[in-house]
């Protein structure tokens, strides 16, 4: 198997903000093509575990088979980062002191056509994370209302006239190419004047979001993995785009908040303290190099927190 070709992203950003771990486990929530979970392996050394998750096995064989994992410390995961919970308590580790996630897609998926995710190749209308289950993106369309495929765009993607491209994905369902249907949808889309990226390009985007169920999975992540941190321990969470950036910014801020009585109320009632603190007030984006070096990283945002 060829080795990966993804670069990771903001990795500078994360090693500069790396908390001090004398010991402990570290879990890299999205392998992808391994950037990161190498990275904090050789920064602590022999001080720190690192589980490395992902859903997509593809990846984990790769990084198998190109680096000596079964050396004492790095551990993987198959399976989805909602899962923390359940991978802590299978290796017996009661609490983690660094959490790290890149939330986008990696680029061996991205160039990889037969998974399906973009439309620069040509490939099946797949767009599944994990390939062992679930349905495809075409099985969605099929499966699917014209409203409830509008719901899903409108909510995943932010697409303008959902309710019209959903009718145009049901009436050629059984297209199972991807770039067949990206020319379909360009031609059925009102294109605005300066507008630089491709049409379809936030129609794949809701559709890949509604196949792997990602904002649920990503939620529960968060809220789980704040649980399973340690005092002092750090969560660091890469996001490409509005709607995931924003579920990461609101789980976050939540858990700083010391009170949610209602106003009314002379005191409060309610005893919920805070259990995080917001480590990087506004969330840091790429430098300009690493931008000219990986386009992919412009639209990143690191948020990140620690544990009180």
């Amino acid at each position: 198997m060829a080795e990966t070709i993804h670069v990771p992203v903001m990795l500078a950003d994360i090693m500069e903000n790396l908390p001090e771990i004398q010991q402990g486990t570290i879990i890299d929530a999205t392998l992808g093509g391994g950037g990161y979970t190498r990275a904090l392996r050789a920064h602590y050394d022999h001080a720190v575990d690192v589980i490395a998750i992902d859903t997509d096995r593809v990846a984990l064989d790769r990084f198998e088979q190109n680096q000596p994992v079964r050396q004492k410390g790095i551990t993987l995961y198959h399976g989805n980062y909602s899962e923390i919970e359940s991978v802590c308590h299978v290796h017996e580790v009661s609490s983690v002191a660094l959490i790290v996630a890149d939330l986008g897609l990696s680029s061996d998926q991205i160039e990889s056509s037969e998974r399906g995710f973009a439309f620069m190749h040509d490939g099946p209308l797949d767009m599944r994370m994990d390939q062992d289950g679930g349905i495809t993106a075409q099985e969605l369309i099929a499966q699917s209302t014209p409203r409830e495929l509008a719901l899903i765009l409108s909510r995943y993607g932010d697409v303008s006239q959902a309710l019209h491209i959903a009718h145009v994905l049901k009436d050629n369902m059984q297209t199972s190419s991807t770039r067949e249907m990206a020319t379909i949808l360009k031609s059925n889309m009102k294109i605005r004047h300066g507008q630089k990226i491709h049409p379809a390009t936030q129609v794949f985007q809701a559709l890949r979001i509604a196949v792997n169920d990602e904002y649920a999975h990503l939620e529960k992540f968060l809220r789980d993995g704040i649980r399973m941190l340690a005092a002092k321990g750090q969560f660091m969470v890469v996001t490409f785009h509005s709607g995931e950036d924003r579920i990461v910014k609101n789980v976050f801020r939540e858990h700083t908040v010391t009170c949610v009585c209602p106003p009314a109320l002379p005191m409060c009632a309610c005893d919920q303290e805070a259990t995080v603190k917001i480590v990087n007030k506004k969330p840091l984006t790429p430098r300009e190099s690493e931008i000219a070096d990986n386009p992919r990283s412009r639209s990143a945002k690191l948020r990140i927190i620690e544990k009180i």
